[in-house]
């Protein structure tokens, strides 16, 4: 028997524009914008005075991510996909991305098996990425399987976090060809290798590898240089390619240059990179705010935001790694500590405080950024949009209830998170595939309920 619910008079920011409308509901899906007031249900939503976006795709997300320490052994981020899939919901996110990640030896259908036994327990959906860290003959060969089975994007690293070196160059090339023969995406983590050794090579000779030497010593130039390979390397496979969590002007100006050059690229950049900047390494919990890439001064943070604004970075994503205290900075420097930041469920939140702090920076900008162009580019087309047709995926929020963000966020397993005491608007409703999974930062869903969401190539 269908079941109908009307989301009533809200201003619903669409992907042909924001205007106030109810969201028609049927089932699953949405079936119509109306004018407020115009279509009968059999349930209904009070949005008014609220805004409605989509819920938010989160395009970069690592839950119970494995990390090789410099001692050999491994730690696993702190949180599993019952619990981060609950966390996810109350911030708005209604899909996650996650990654399937190879390791030594192997090619990419083990990994994507072992992924897809992990989401099970999710309460949201989740579309995956292949994490690549070796290029062997296996792992070629696999590369048009893993985009035939839902898995369209492929992430290598130009470098690591920790010492070691990344593919040699022909691997990389390579793995760029078996993705655009595949009709697949490139991820790229852009820093440059030998900048990195060199630097780091230099601050232990120095002894200056404390918490505030970090910034310097995985410098702008760094990313600049990788970003301006990955691009190459676009070019010359004919890829369409994704540099995740862009941090620097050089970056974003590499990414607006190549795009009017015609090339299929694109920007990711992170509410880390675009809210906070390298004084954090100067301050309190120093250890908590270690990355790669690091935080970065405002001159950079400004060339985000004007990046974002004029649609050179298209996705904005958290990023999230969950890592206690205990392995997150272990140390009294930066040699030592675990590369990452918890900021699951805090993506829209975050960002929905700064419309109409800055410039440019509005509701549709926010839902482009966190929805719909996430959800084009890794191709699931039942998401990200306000739209019959689509996933009745969607947050309720009222813009005034701008609050700071807690020790410790609903359904977090670790304290220490960066964006403490920052404002955010958590929302009041979410809702997925038309039933309510979150109200005023409380999950009320069914665990389990979230699905693997193959992208469609």
């Amino acid at each position: 028997m269908t079941r109908t619910l009307a989301v009533r008079g809200g201003l619903v920011v669409a992907p042909g524009g924001a205007r106030e409308a109810d969201v028609l509901i049927e089932d699953e899906l949405i079936v119509a914008l109306t004018a407020p007031g115009e279509a009968a249900a059999d349930d209904e939503i009070d949005a008014r005075d609220c805004v409605v976006l989509p819920g938010a795709v989160d395009a970069h997300v690592h839950v119970g991510l494995d990390y090789r320490l410099l001692d050999g052994g491994v730690a696993t981020s702190a949180d599993s996909y019952d619990d981060a899939s609950r966390a996810a919901a109350v911030g708005g996110t209604t899909t996650i991305i996650d990654f399937a990640m190879q390791v030594e030896g192997e090619g990419l259908r083990a990994p994507l098996e072992r992924r897809l036994s992990d989401i099970r327990p999710s309460a949201v959906d989740v579309a995956l990425h292949c994490w690549m860290l070796e290029a062997n003959a296996q792992a070629l060969r696999e590369i048009p399987e893993l985009v035939a089975r839902g898995v369209p994007s492929l992430k290598v690293f130009l470098a690591y976090s920790q010492l070691g070196e990344p593919m040699p160059d022909e691997d990389l090339l390579a793995v760029w060809k078996g993705v655009a023969s595949a009709g697949g995406i490139m991820q790229a983590h852009c820093e440059s290798w030998p900048i990195i050794r060199a630097r780091l090579e230099a601050a232990v000779a120095a002894g200056a590898t404390g918490y505030a030497d970090f910034a310097a010593s995985r410098p702008p130039v760094s990313e600049a240089d990788a970003v301006g390979r990955a691009l190459a390397l676009a070019a010359a496979s004919g890829a369409e390619t994704y540099c995740v969590h862009v941090s620097t002007q050089g970056g974003v100006e590499h990414l607006r240059l190549a795009r009017m050059h015609g090339l299929a690229v694109h920007g990711e950049c992170c509410p880390h990179h675009l809210l906070l900047d390298e004084s954090r390494y100067l301050g309190e919990r120093p250890g908590d705010f270690v990355m790669s890439p690091p935080l970065r001064s405002a001159e950079h943070r400004a060339a985000l935001w004007a990046g974002l604004v004029d649609g050179t970075l298209e996705v904005t994503a958290a990023d999230h790694a969950a890592w206690p205290p205990p392995i997150k900075a272990p140390g009294p420097g930066f040699l030592e500590a675990v590369h990452g930041a918890a900021g699951n469920g805090l993506l829209l939140p975050l960002l929905a405080a700064q419309v109409g702090r800055v410039e440019g920076f509005g509701w549709e900008q926010l839902a482009r950024s966190t929805a719909e162009n996430p959800a084009r580019i890794f191709r699931l087309p039942d998401k990200g949009g306000l739209a019959p047709g689509r996933h009745a995926d969607l947050v309720v929020l009222h813009p005034d209830d701008v609050v700071p963000v807690p020790q410790v966020p609903p359904y977090w397993k670790v304290d220490n998170g960066i964006f403490r005491d920052l404002p955010h608007v958590p929302p009041r409703v979410v809702l997925q595939r038309g039933r309510v999974l979150a109200r005023e930062g409380s999950f009320t869903g069914e665990p389990a309920a979230g699905r693997f969401v193959p992208g469609v190539t």
